[in-house]
């Protein structure tokens, strides 16, 4: 018994001491910190979240889901990852403290197995980031990195990638000085890679007669891709510019046949929200989108755009906002797939039907129609100016129009410059109208009225065999990277010396056009083309308000915009103490009224652009004129104008004074606006002895117009 007993404590003490050796590893492998050890590391790649949704089809009349013109829907692909190929380049191995500091930024290179061994600093209450397809440069991350600096900093800037960066982490991690890697509770833990860009792709068959393909393009892609910043922040990033390239991106992967293949962009997270309003696919367009911090303008979406093969420029633009669904949510994450099906079919009456039908088909729009003699011009008479198409902001007085939409009761002819130059309105059907002119050249405006006759909004129609894309009946120049007319808006011929070539004049900032001289060359005086009304009686123009015609009226308000709207046909004149501006009699000025209130960008086309679709008012760029390079010697006076063989003949057609309206310098002087405001309007002015191409000057002012394309 008593050998038993012997036996038995030999026996518990052999345990003690065997539990003791354990405990000590154990204990070796947390407290001995501070020393390098190679590790065995396994990961994983993730696999991508899957946007979808039901399709959508439209049909020209009834949206059906049989027969479609327009269709889009989610490719549902599932339980594919993110990236078939195990290889990586660059793969970074980072170590962090439990207070942020680096202590191993280890770049391992190229990896095509799913383990590493990357060498690291045993101890405790690490972070570990991995980050495959990171950086090239040996510095990019160094000791110095801290976590949070890593967290907010940019993997890619403005940068078209073909794979994108993957990072994965581990938390509060324990390396013994022998190399055992624990996460938590978890022995030898798998760490997962997750790629931190949205893919797109966009899969197009397009199949249209009457219309030509033009181009497949994201917008409002976010600048910067974040290595972890944003991935749980939403919205994000802030709604700005600083943030959101508002200009087109082009696709990484373009197809061999462009209407029959797919698009494919890698960009960040760009994380709008959800407008639970939309419950149809046909309502999810610019109308729609998520208007909490600012938004509605900042949701990236992809344009098809197509043009008219009547060669008059005018295009037809398709609008698909991805997101998880095709209705309410307007988010683009990380690790998501957004795989679109989308098929245009049809002939150009069954596109232009969907305009006004489906929110995502919108034919664009302006201030001015071209329209060739004897033909018929569609206008969309519920939206004003270039509202047909996402804004890039808020419309210049958004408050005072009240938004790019409004409910037209009637539509008549305000003036043209012959009797009978319109020859018939039709009723307005679905938002719009039917113009259809005589086979005269001229100019008209037509205007939309409210139920109580107060006009609502004006078109200028501009009656023209010149077709400027296709070169019809004239040509077009490059020139400072810019497509130029080769004569201004308005004008009925391009024969120099003739007062035809004069076009239409223009304050700055405004739609709306004003007659400009008979004469060749003439003084001061109201010698204006003819105008006539509806009913081909002709309207007068006096120095003052006292005409049927163009009236002429002192501004006398803080904000004279909603009047001109209402008033085509007023020339609101001013003084110099009120520094010459037809919009405010209070010096409180508006640069942003045609898009481009800076002299270093050439903004965007605005609401109140008077050009045609598809052209715009010429702007500033990186501080130089359009007109940048002309020279007395290059630009040669002759015929009442000056002459380049790079941008065609500019006619001397004076201007209409700001004071009162009269013209002046006509056949003597030149006076063209451009969009770009700093403190004063800018544009072109020359006399036969003198070339001024950075001329600031005053918005009262009537000037000419010469449009570019954009």
């Amino acid at each position: 018994m008593l050998i038993l007993n012997k036996e038995l404590i030999y026996i518990v003490f052999a345990l003690l001491i065997f539990s003791s050796c354990q405990s000590e590893n154990s204990s070796d492998r947390v407290i001995q910190k501070g020393i390098s050890t190679q590790v065995s590391l396994s990961f994983n790649i993730a696999e991508f979240n899957l946007a979808g949704g039901v399709s959508s089809t439209t049909d020209a009349t009834t949206k059906s889901t049989n027969i479609s013109s327009f269709s889009v829907s989610y490719n549902q692909i599932k339980s594919i990852k993110t990236k078939t190929s195990t290889t990586f380049t660059n793969v970074w191995v980072l170590q962090f403290t439990s207070v942020g500091t680096c202590v191993k930024a280890t770049n391992l290179g190229t990896v095509s197995t799913t383990n590493i061994n990357p060498t690291l600093v045993s101890g405790s209450g690490y972070t570990i980031y991995v980050i495959a397809n990171g950086p090239s440069s040996s510095t990019a991350f160094t000791t110095s990195t801290t976590k949070s600096s890593l967290e907010s900093s940019i993997a890619y800037s403005e940068s078209i990638i073909n794979d994108a960066p993957y990072i994965g982490k581990l938390e509060g991690v324990t390396i013994s000085a022998e190399g055992f890697l624990n996460s938590g509770s978890s022995q030898d833990p798998t760490l997962t890679l997750t790629r931190i860009a949205a893919k797109v792709s966009l899969t197009l068959n397009y199949t249209v007669t009457g219309y030509t393909f033009q181009s497949v393009e994201m917008y409002n892609a976010p600048k910067n891709m974040y290595y972890v910043n944003g991935s749980s922040t939403s919205p994000f990033p802030s709604a700005s510019v600083t943030f959101i390239n508002q200009s087109a991106l082009t696709a990484n992967t373009i197809p061999s046949t462009a209407t029959n293949g797919t698009y494919v962009w890698y960009v960040g997270e760009n994380k709008r929200g959800a407008n639970a309003a939309i419950t149809s696919p046909y309502n999810r367009d610019f109308l729609h989108t998520p208007t909490t911090n600012n938004s509605q303008y900042y949701c990236t979406y992809i344009r098809i755009k197509a043009l008219k093969n009547d060669g008059s420029g005018r295009a037809i633009n398709y609008y698909i906002y991805p997101g998880l669904n095709i209705t309410s949510d307007f988010n683009l994450s990380r690790n998501y797939d957004y795989n679109l099906n989308v098929m245009i079919q049809g002939n150009a009456a069954s596109q232009e039907s969907m305009d006004g039908v489906d929110g995502r088909v919108r034919m664009e729009t302006s201030n001015c129609y071209m329209v060739t003699p004897g033909g018929t011009i569609t206008i969309p008479v519920n939206i004003k100016g270039n509202g047909n198409q996402p804004l890039t902001e808020a419309p210049a007085d958004d408050s005072t129009i009240s938004g790019v939409t409004h409910s037209t009761s009637s539509i008549g002819i305000l003036w043209q410059t012959s009797p009978g130059l319109i020859t018939n309105i039709s009723s307005i059907y679905n938002g719009k109208v039917n113009v259809k002119v005589s086979a005269s050249s001229g100019n008209a405006v037509i205007a939309a009225y409210n139920s109580s006759g107060v006009i609502l909004w004006s078109w200028q129609i501009w009656v023209t065999n010149y077709l400027p894309l296709t070169k019809t009946n004239g040509t077009t120049y490059a020139f400072n990277n810019y497509t130029w007319m080769d004569r201004n808006l308005g004008a009925t011929t391009t024969t120099v010396a003739t007062a035809s070539t004069f076009g239409m004049m223009y304050q700055w900032g405004r739609k709306d056009p004003f007659p400009s001289s008979t004469e060749i060359a003439g003084g001061n005086n109201f010698n204006a083309i003819p105008i006539y009304n509806s009913s081909g009686t002709q309207l007068t123009e006096t120095v003052d308000a006292t005409g049927t015609g163009v009236k002429h009226i002192l501004t006398s308000v803080a904000n004279n915009l909603l009047n001109a709207i209402r008033n085509p046909l007023t020339f609101y004149y001013s003084t110099e103490a009120m520094e010459w501006d037809w919009y405010t009699a209070t010096k409180v000025h508006n640069d942003a009224l045609w898009g481009a209130p800076s002299l270093t960008s050439p903004g965007y086309k605005s609401i109140y652009d008077p050009c045609p679709a598809g052209w715009r008012v010429p702007a500033y760029n990186n501080g130089k004129s359009a007109w940048d390079g002309l020279t007395m010697t290059s630009f040669t006076w002759a015929n009442y104008g000056r002459t380049y063989s790079g941008i065609g003949y500019y006619p001397a057609g004076g201007y209409r004074y700001a004071g009162n309206g009269a013209f002046a310098e006509v056949g003597v002087q030149a006076e063209y606006w451009a969009s770009t405001a700093s403190s004063l309007p800018y544009g072109l002015e020359f006399l036969q002895g003198s070339l001024t191409t950075y001329y600031a000057n005053a918005r009262s002012h009537g000037f000419m117009v010469r449009c570019v394309r954009y």
